[in-house]
């Protein structure tokens, strides 16, 4: 009884969310995504998930936040988006480009920005140079876009890094240099995706969510103070932001309860088996009859069309943590 009595004691005192439902009534917006936490030891610590390790329970939730994004555009268009936190190490930039990934495997031709001019990283995800970016084109707007625009190993994915830090970010994305670019990136993709820095912490983030369609707030499960989560609301609201809602990043399966069942790591094929992921020194042995006959027919029946399988790509030395800022 005593034990029951401390449990419920350090739950009434947890100020953070830790499943989708209670995020939910804190920021008065429905989840957007829920992410679980990515196992390192099983090989899967690359931050692009949806690229090399398509078939995990990580990636399919990116699906759902695709779709979710998608359908957002159904009332009104969602061409360009930020992708912001209340503060660092809460996963804003793994979600950015793992949203970015699969919205280009879904066929849309994607730009992923890093206006993040403080600290900046996803040249790091994607092992980009970060010489020229963003901010050699507000500097200069008459230089030509498509020089800027780095390819990825998705067809439909570009990447336009930082460039050179500024002394100012502020100042820079406040002009109407920044603003013009802004505009002109729209014209060259279905959807452009802002990696900023924290809400909570800089004012970048609220001034690049004023020009945006709509904006997706990333809530580090358990770590993130309910009056930070809140807080960053207020602030997006403030500029007059159009807020999707927030995704919850990091979550503990177990912290799920019963809806664990949904995020447990597999993946069911239409023939209703598990298909699942192979381990250690397991995967670099030859995969055995019967499942090399079977994902032939995953191919053929056209189940695995729109997803790279992680065992057709190399990463290339692409590395990195799950908890990028």
């Amino acid at each position: 009884m005593v034990g029951v009595g401390i449990s419920f004691l350090m739950e009434y005192l947890d100020y953070t969310a830790k499943t989708p439902e209670t995020l939910d009534r804190i920021y008065g917006l429905p989840t957007q995504g829920v992410i679980g936490t990515v196992d390192r030891k099983n090989g899967n610590g690359t931050p692009l998930v949806t690229l090399f390790d398509s078939l995990s329970s990580v990636s399919e939730a990116f699906r759902t936040l695709r779709t979710n994004v998608h359908l957002a555009g159904v009332r009104q268009p969602v061409q360009t988006l930020l992708v912001t936190s209340a503060g660092p190490g809460e996963g804003k930039t793994f979600v950015a480009s793992n949203l970015a990934v699969s919205l280009a495997l879904n066929g849309s031709r994607v730009i992923l920005v890093d206006v993040d001019l403080r600290k900046p990283s996803l040249h790091k995800v994607f092992s980009l140079s970060r010489e020229t970016g963003f901010t050699n084109l507000v500097v200069n707007p008459q230089q030509n876009l498509d020089g800027f625009l780095q390819p990825t190993p998705v067809a439909n994915l570009h990447v336009l890094t930082s460039g050179p830090i500024p002394p100012n970010p502020v100042e820079l994305l406040d002009t109407p240099q920044a603003r013009q670019l802004m505009q002109h990136l729209k014209e060259h993709a279905d959807i452009v995706i802002y990696d900023t820095p924290p809400v909570a912490t800089v004012t970048d983030a609220s001034i690049v969510a004023q020009r945006v369609d709509a904006v997706i707030q990333v809530v580090w499960a358990g770590q993130t103070r309910i009056n930070l989560v809140q807080r960053s609301k207020d602030i997006l609201e403030h500029v007059g932001a159009r807020i999707l809602g927030p995704v919850l990043n990091k979550v503990k399966i177990s912290d799920l309860g019963y809806y664990s069942y949904y995020y447990s790591y597999g993946y069911y094929n239409q023939n209703g088996n598990i298909r699942k992921h192979r381990t250690g020194l397991s995967r670099l042995l030859p995969r055995r009859k019967h499942e090399r006959k079977g994902r032939t027919a995953e191919r053929m029946e056209g189940t695995v069309s729109t997803v790279v399988d992680v065992d057709d790509i190399s990463s290339n030395g692409v590395g990195g943590a799950h908890d990028l800022r």
